[in-house]
């Protein structure tokens, strides 16, 4: 019998899914196909078929920021400790 995933694994593979998710809905919701959005990411269609797919992710924050603004979405990251936000000084 299979052992079961560790918790983080059940974790990442849900936030996966609401993610891939959240691209195809709001693309479709702009009435854009993968191919425009892809276009205006400077990137291939299938390389962005694979972030809608969950195969790949952008590798970096100004990619996902950029996704975002074509998404009409917003983004931003969150770092906290203790239940407080983590600020820098």
């Amino acid at each position: 019998m299979p052992e079961p995933p560790w918790p983080w694994k059940t974790e990442d593979a849900a936030l996966e899914t609401d993610l891939m998710m959240i691209l195809i809905e709001q693309r479709k919701e702009l009435g854009k196909s993968a191919h425009e959005i892809a276009r205006e990411m400077d990137m291939s269609s299938a390389g962005y078929l694979q972030w809608e797919a969950g195969l790949a992710y952008p590798d970096r924050f100004s990619k996902w920021r950029r996704l975002a603004r074509l998404l009409g979405l917003t983004f931003h990251v969150e770092l906290r400790k203790g239940g407080v936000m983590v600020k820098p000084e």
